[in-house]
């Protein structure tokens, strides 16, 4: 039995959990949300296997905003359909494979029909998040100081 999801606004932000239904868990975000991965590492934490995005893009953005927002659902390991008025929809698996691709300004039609996987894929990112990029800071802040400390040590030694 599917429950109903609720969107609470929060900073200047929607946030709706994954629901259940006879698909898999469904979560949704709304346009901008996908730039904030942050945000939509929730969804990934939830286990979300598809998640929906409407979404109103300008013709300068396209396909851009739609395939940097895609990346969330990589990240992740869930299915994508983001539905975008005046730009590029598409719909994308756990893995970034695009599905079904469609340009606002280059269809009469504006339907698209496509199926999606009803089950996420395990990702690292899903259970460490940011984590795995602060990691990579925090070393390469180490081979720095490393290099230096190394520089400044050989600069020291006496000349033979």
């Amino acid at each position: 039995m599917a429950r109903s999801a609720e969107f609470a606004k929060s900073h200047g932000v929607y946030f709706a959990p994954a629901v259940v239904v006879p698909y898999g868990r469904i979560g949704a975000a709304i346009c901008f949300d996908m730039d904030f991965p942050g945000f939509i590492h929730r969804l990934g934490q939830m286990r979300a296997d598809i998640v929906l995005v409407p979404a109103y893009d300008r013709e300068k953005i396209r396909p851009f905003h739609t395939e940097v927002g895609l990346l969330r659902g990589v990240e992740n390991g869930f299915s994508v359909v983001r539905q975008t008025n005046e730009g590029t929809s598409m719909a994308t698996d756990g893995t970034g494979r695009v599905l079904a691709r469609q340009e606002f300004f280059e269809t009469r039609d504006r339907l698209m029909l496509t199926d999606v996987p009803t089950r996420r894929v395990p990702t690292l990112y899903s259970l460490v998040g940011e984590g795995f990029a602060y990691a990579g800071i925090v070393l390469a802040g180490a081979l720095i100081a490393w290099a230096i400390i190394r520089r400044r040590r050989r600069h020291r030694a006496p000349v033979p």
